[in-house]
């Protein structure tokens, strides 16, 4: 039976700041599971309904906006609270999961928020890492097919699954197992980017949940952005991700219509 640490964050920021890389923490007045970057006032938590005006500004942004592919655009409020009430209730589902067996099916902390020295949590941002349903590389049809049923299928912990950073194909859907779920990307508001707050949080959720053994065991991760979103290959190749490839992507109405070529990150320990 897993235990996390009860840390109240209203009253014990200092605390979160200097936990270890290894602590998952536990939020009272939340429920959350939530891991706390080192030396930084952010931390990484599961979905949240609150944060439902804060992503349709997100993805408005003029800065964000150009570089999505699959969320509806203009995106609304709708759009956002269905969105967000499904990964809500995917994360807190691998959670109780998690809680019940041991067993870590999927990534819940999808949200970073900065907290205040009062404790307020503000949402600036968001993440996550899924099991990969697309595999553009792989030639569409019945060989792609038996690819990502193979995927979907490994058993939690398998170290041959494939995961990603990035979930907008027309493949992917909401109602598949394991967090994959549709249009989410990394992206941070306008005024948090360029801070090295995206660097930080995947490294930690990289180091904290992800590569451990005992945890998520992750080993590999293919990822995706379009040529030309120069921040987010610098936050990719920090990570240890190289270029492998590149694919062109039939680009929806409400986003110009036409051909858009990606690059084709990979991963591997």
């Amino acid at each position: 039976m897993l235990e996390f640490i009860t840390v109240p964050l209203a009253s014990s920021r200092s605390r979160i700041s200097g936990s270890s890389a290894s602590t998952i923490l536990f939020n009272p007045h939340t429920h959350e599971p939530f891991l706390a970057i080192p030396g930084s006032p952010f931390i990484l938590t599961p979905p949240r309904l609150a944060d439902v005006p804060a992503r349709v500004t997100l993805l408005n942004s003029p800065s964000v906006a150009p570089y999505l592919y699959s969320p509806p655009n203009p995106y609304l409020a709708t759009h956002a609270r269905a969105r967000t009430t499904d990964s809500l209730e995917e994360a807190d589902g691998v959670v109780q999961r998690w809680l019940q067996s041991g067993t870590v099916e999927g990534c819940p902390f999808q949200a970073i928020r900065e907290v205040g020295a009062d404790g307020t949590e503000t949402f600036v941002g968001e993440l996550g890492v899924f099991r990969e349903s697309t595999f553009i590389e792989v030639a569409q049809g019945a060989e792609r097919d038996s690819v990502v049923e193979t995927n979907l299928a490994r058993a939690p912990g398998d170290p041959e699954i494939v995961w990603t950073m990035f979930c907008e194909s027309l493949q992917c859907s909401r109602s598949m197992r394991a967090l994959t779920a549709s249009h989410a990307a990394v992206l941070l508001l306008p005024e948090f980017a360029g801070r090295g707050v995206m660097s930080q949080a995947l490294s930690h959720l990289f180091e904290a949940f992800l590569v451990p053994s005992t945890l998520l065991n992750v080993r590999h991760i293919l990822s995706y952005a379009f040529v030309g979103n120069d921040g987010s290959r610098r936050v990719h190749e920090k990570l240890g991700f190289v270029v492998f490839g590149t694919d062109w992507l039939d680009m929806p109405e409400d986003r110009g219509g036409g051909k858009r070529e990606e690059w084709i990150f990979e991963w591997k320990k």
